[in-house]
């Protein structure tokens, strides 16, 4: 399917009639229809020519060609590969569009994404993440790394506040599930939730904190702010800020889960673990701060608390029994997502860890996807 109509000279051509015009959407949609009865075949359907105006707009105003989809509700992601091709994510189908774009339109669009944030992408530094001002992640690698590229992920976020109770609505938890789920949250349990990536991590995150009660203090840290906790009053987020952001130096996770500790925290939660901020969230997990969650990548539950372990040790400030010992005494349980067959984001299994003196982890299943609950 094509999802493009209007080429490079003749949007060249509309440029040249509008560069003195009041450009409100309501000037610019008129001069663009106008545009549009000059420049397209009689014969075409009124349908074609409306899409022809408000891709002129949409190219000038907003995100071009990926305004429709970023504008829809029901897609999650939207993945551009190159020049040619565009798939989106919509509930658990992924559908294929036809690009037809010049490879200049498409580095035009995404100078566009990062100078509206601040932030830079070129041959030195190719490869770039940002948050759009709507709230969604985009990623984004140029040529020669891409060598199909350049290459745009964005990564949607709904604006309303999750629950769930929403997810038992989807069909992705039960009412068992979310009764026990709740009550892992409100009991102050610490939670780190894993899988792979688009596995539903973030969202059942956001869903677990939804359960926090008013009267904590909540600090955020991420990469990329995703979370949306609106119904937590006393809240502090905190983003991190890479090397890529002008001469500024970098500010990392580590980095802001130290001084939270300095903010009174009740909760902290941390979008992702990926490296040697393992170490500083298991001291944050064992200092007082019960009820505390994050998320990381990982194949199983169980190779979630392995690569924890590496992570934490890869920080050089601790030894193999220390880490054991504060997993086992900051982390109460790992749930792990996944998608079913079907496509459908599902809680696979979750264990719990047993504090018992030992050198090793010790856990017991609680639910498993195919074998159910074990208590």
């Amino acid at each position: 399917m094509n999802c493009v109509w209007t080429t490079d000279e003749e949007y060249e051509s509309f440029c040249s009639e509008i560069k003195n015009a009041d450009l409100s959407r309501e000037s610019l949609e008129e001069l663009a229809n106008q545009w549009v009865n000059r420049a397209v075949e009689s014969t075409a359907s009124l349908g074609h020519r409306m899409n022809r105006v408000k891709e002129l707009v949409n190219r000038v105003l907003e995100l071009d060609f990926l305004t429709p989809f970023i504008d829809d509700e029901e897609v999650s992601e939207i993945m551009v590969n190159g020049t040619e091709d565009l798939f989106i994510e919509q509930g658990t189908q992924k559908i294929h569009y036809q690009l037809m774009v010049s490879e200049q339109r498409l580095n035009g669009l995404i100078q566009k994404m990062v100078s509206s944030v601040n932030r830079a992408v070129n041959l030195k530094e190719p490869i770039v993440d940002a948050r759009l001002s709507n709230g969604s992640r985009v990623h984004i690698v140029l040529k020669p790394i891409a060598l199909n590229g350049p290459i745009i992920t964005i990564r949607k976020f709904k604006s309303s506040i999750c629950s769930l109770a929403s997810l038992e609505v989807t069909g992705s938890i039960d009412a068992e599930m979310r009764r026990f789920l709740s009550g892992l949250v409100k009991s102050r349990k610490s939670i780190f939730v894993s899988g792979s990536t688009s596995s539903g991590k973030t969202t059942l995150l956001n869903c677990l904190c939804s359960e926090i009660g008013r009267q904590d203090r909540v600090i955020t840290i991420e990469d990329s702010a995703e979370l949306n906790l609106g119904g937590i009053p006393n809240l502090v987020s905190m983003e991190t800020r890479t090397v890529r952001q002008k001469d500024l130096p970098p500010v990392d996770t580590a980095s802001l889960i130290k001084a939270s500790l300095r903010m009174r925290p009740d909760r902290i939660i941390v979008g992702e673990i990926r490296g040697q901020e393992a170490h500083d969230m298991l001291q944050a997990m064992n200092t007082g701060h019960e009820g505390s969650m994050s998320t990381g990548h990982a194949n199983s539950a169980q190779d979630m608390l392995r690569r924890i372990e590496l992570m934490a040790l890869s920080s050089g400030l601790t030894t193999p029994e220390a880490v054991c010992a504060q997993i086992m005494s900051g982390i109460q349980y790992v749930i792990h997502m996944g998608r079913t067959e079907s496509g459908q984001r599902k809680i696979i299994e979750i264990i719990q860890m047993k504090n018992e003196h030992s050198s090793a982890l010790v856990t017991e299943p609680i639910y498993n996807i195919e074998g159910g609950w074990y208590i």
